[in-house]
């Protein structure tokens, strides 16, 4: 046997020693099996139905007044929480500091 063996998918991918024939295929398969189209879409059979029933709700345009002002508002939002985060972490590093001095 050589040192690098090709394998298949098949022969790798979570069979656990058992054999997998993949070269079986039905005589005959169905387009409604295999592909879901309008013609035969059944929406009480979707895995995860949508809340919104699949119409998007728009906001209206935004006057360039208040697109700015939302923007520095997140800007401002962001700034804040990072200078929390560090704040934080120096709090514990001074924290570690002092007990190791003790």
């Amino acid at each position: 046997m050589p040192l690098t063996r090709h394998l298949k998918k098949s022969d790798t991918w979570e069979n656990h020693g058992h054999h997998v024939n993949v070269d079986y295929t039905p005589d005959h398969v169905m387009k409604s099996e295999t592909f879901k189209d309008r013609t035969n879409y059944d929406p009480g059979s979707s895995l995860s139905p949508s809340p919104s029933s699949g119409k998007v709700r728009r906001e209206p345009s935004l006057g360039q007044d208040e697109l700015n002002r939302r923007v520095e508002a997140f800007i401002k939002k962001f700034n804040d929480e990072m200078r929390l985060q560090r704040q934080e972490s120096l709090n514990q590093y001074m924290e570690m500091i002092n007990r190791g001095a003790h």
